[in-house]
């Protein structure tokens, strides 16, 4: 129970010992084998971050005092998105691409999803069209493979 009251102090006193603006890409997840885990926001944050694991861990130590026995912070992306336990830590938001594609409603004569496929498959028909055929299989070969082996990459590779 005074585990769980202290990590619930933690979080509450986050934004002092981390400050603003890393409070604002991190938040504490659990503490495990004595070892704080941190998520964060993304790679770059974590990486930055375990750079300053030492001061990080001196700053929690004076704070909390040293019967608490935290040995280490490890920081995760993995935490960041996850959906959390009411009263446990901030809620998670929607990861901020996705949000801002949800926002976006299509606009009169847009070209849909669909319509990109079929041109990118046409587009795909029309250069393969282009190329020599290979005497095996009678597909579009590249003509490097032609002159090289006699037939194309695939008929080459099927080849016993």
């Amino acid at each position: 129970m005074r585990r769980s009251f202290r990590f619930v102090r933690l979080q509450n006193s986050w934004v002092e010992i981390v400050g603003a603006a890393v409070a604002a890409h991190t938040r504490p997840l659990r503490i495990q084998d004595r070892v704080l885990y941190v998520a964060v926001s993304s790679a770059a944050w974590a990486q930055n971050l375990s750079y300053q694991r030492q001061l990080l861990l001196t700053k929690l130590l004076q704070i909390w005092g040293d019967d608490e026995g935290l040995k280490d912070i490890r920081f995760e992306t993995t935490g960041w998105y996850a959906k959390t336990k009411a009263g446990c830590g901030a809620p998670a938001g929607t990861h901020p691409l996705l949000s801002s594609i949800n926002r976006i409603s299509p606009a009169a004569g847009a070209v849909t999803l669909e319509q990109k496929l079929h041109r990118l498959q046409s587009l795909a028909r029309t250069r393969s069209a282009q190329l020599p055929r290979c005497p095996r299989c009678r597909m579009g070969a590249f003509h490097n493979e032609l002159e090289r082996w006699g037939m194309c990459g695939r008929c080459v590779v099927s080849t016993p």
